[in-house]
């Protein structure tokens, strides 16, 4: 019973050697589309130093929402987005921030993760598109970047709590 135990073993060892011997030969081909995958993705264009768009968006008052639930943008344009904190002194901080499509809860949990040192923005995230700063009550921050390709894009303020009701969509025509 050892002995056939034994020759069983022996003869599944060398099946599983020779599986993961015809998987890697498999798998060699896709090796290289791969490797060719970060030159398909282009690198952002450069914003031009004058805009074609200036956008503002602040927050509506002292309540937890956005003043502009929704803006547009052409897509490849240089658009100036201002954003301004409209709470009252004492009021919450809040930013601006569009991500990808469908991360807004993943994006939003980074930020934390960020912590206040960071402005509650995760730094070096592929899904953040474009973000402000941190911005006190009566104060205003701008960015300017190129608009991304047509689309829906998400915008959310990422300071702990807001997320999940401070939103709206920028699109991309």
């Amino acid at each position: 019973m050892k002995k056939l135990s034994l020759a069983v073993l022996s003869a599944l060892f060398a099946i599983s050697m020779t599986l993961v011997s015809c998987t890697k030969k498999e798998a060699a081909p896709e090796a290289a589309p791969a490797a060719q995958a970060p030159a398909a993705e282009a690198a952002p264009a450069e914003p031009k130093a004058t805009p074609d768009l200036e956008i503002m968006v602040g927050t509506d008052g002292d309540n937890m929402a956005f003043d502009k639930k929704e803006f547009e943008v052409k897509a490849g344009s240089t658009v100036k987005l201002v954003f301004k904190n409209n709470a009252k002194a004492g009021g919450l901080q809040h930013n601006l921030m569009v991500v990808k499509a469908g991360t807004e809860s993943e994006v939003a949990n980074a930020a934390v993760a960020a912590g206040n040192d960071k402005g509650w923005v995760p730094q070096g995230n592929a899904n953040v598109m474009v973000t402000t700063k941190l911005v006190d009550p009566g104060q205003t921050d701008s960015v300017v970047f190129v608009a991304p390709a047509a689309g829906d894009y998400p915008y959310i303020c990422t300071f702990p709590g807001h997320a999940m009701v401070m939103k709206g969509v920028m699109h991309s025509k």
